[in-house]
């Protein structure tokens, strides 16, 4: 078990609160139940900022919750059912865990994980968010292994079926054209240009879901909005040791944008 020491000095380490650590440390549980369950690991994809954390990018922003994604053709009450059975186990195994709340949808649901790991961090209500979504339409993904970084957690290897970068980049460029205004989609959005991306697969899986093609020159235009900066350091502060400036940090990824597309600009 993660104890307050341990939880400190790691948190000092990253520069974050240890709140944040220990609901990572909840993170890697759970992941590594879903990973050594034979029916959710077959089930589940993973996706978000968490997946760029545990799978692509070391020493990345910390995520405050897990998202997953699965096919339609399995029910709410099936996923819910067995993701009870295997909170129920870890909470046999991490008394820390308190309980949860479950909030169900047609194709969606959400599950509110109350904790208390480290009693002396934080007296605040202590949550981790599972959003667990239903797609007619599954993103590409590939097994990958999990990069955990507690004892606890490391050994035996995990491996978990994850969303493909060029998938978790056509789901922000989704976000970020609609009304759900979040800084993190910005954020994340340059270190997934800037790692090896194919933009003719990245238009694929945004096909998947809208009847429109990405739309680079609107997508530049709306990474700009000031509606993303004025929740930077509100939404992204607490979950990384140094936070750029978000003007700087724009045309950063303003000029990356412009150098996978490179052919669409050298046409003006």
């Amino acid at each position: 078990m993660l104890g307050y020491d341990r939880c400190v000095r790691i948190a000092e380490n990253r520069g974050v609160a240890p709140e944040v650590i220990e609901n990572d440390y909840l993170v890697e549980a759970v992941l590594t139940a879903v990973s050594q369950d034979s029916f959710l690991s077959e089930m589940f994809v993973f996706r978000g900022g968490t997946c760029l954390h545990k799978v692509y990018f070391n020493e990345y922003r910390f995520s405050e919750d897990l998202d997953f994604i699965f096919s339609a053709d399995i029910s709410v009450n099936t996923v819910n059912t067995n993701m009870i059975r295997i909170l129920e186990q870890l909470k046999k195994e991490c008394p820390g865990i308190l309980g949860w709340e479950e909030q169900k949808e047609k194709d969606r649901l959400q599950i509110f994980v109350n904790h208390n790991i480290i009693p002396e961090n934080s007296k605040k209500k202590k949550q981790l968010k599972i959003d667990i979504c239903a797609s007619a339409e599954m993103p590409g993904f590939a097994v990958k292994r999990l990069n955990l970084v507690y004892d606890e957690f490391i050994s035996p290897v995990k491996t978990m079926r994850v969303c493909i970068p060029e998938s978790i980049i056509a789901d922000k460029i989704s976000r970020i054209k609609s009304i759900n205004k979040e800084a993190r989609d910005i954020y994340d959005l340059k270190y997934l240009y800037e790692s090896d991306v194919n933009p003719v697969l990245i238009e694929k899986e945004f096909r998947k879901n809208n009847f429109y093609g990405v739309g680079i020159k609107d997508l530049l235009d709306k990474i700009k909005g000031r509606e993303f900066k004025t929740v930077w350091e509100k939404r992204l502060g607490h979950q990384m040791q140094n936070l750029p400036d978000f003007d700087e940090y724009i045309r950063g990824l303003q000029e990356v944008i412009k150098r996978k597309y490179k052919d669409l600009f050298d046409e003006e």
